[in-house]
């Protein structure tokens, strides 16, 4: 019985560690994707007025 109980405290803790891990690289990946349309758009900008 007690090994069960420890058993999943342990799943539960593992799967909320993977659950904030791929919550923050969603977020990181968001805004590099951002980032990302930000810099081409000042591209197409600078090359227009150039």
């Amino acid at each position: 019985m007690n090994q069960d109980i420890i058993t999943m405290i342990m799943e539960a803790v593992l799967s909320g560690g993977i659950a904030i891990i791929s919550y923050f690289l969603k977020r990181t990946m968001s805004e590099l994707d951002s980032c990302e349309r930000e810099i081409s758009k000042v591209k197409q900008t600078y090359v227009s007025r150039n």
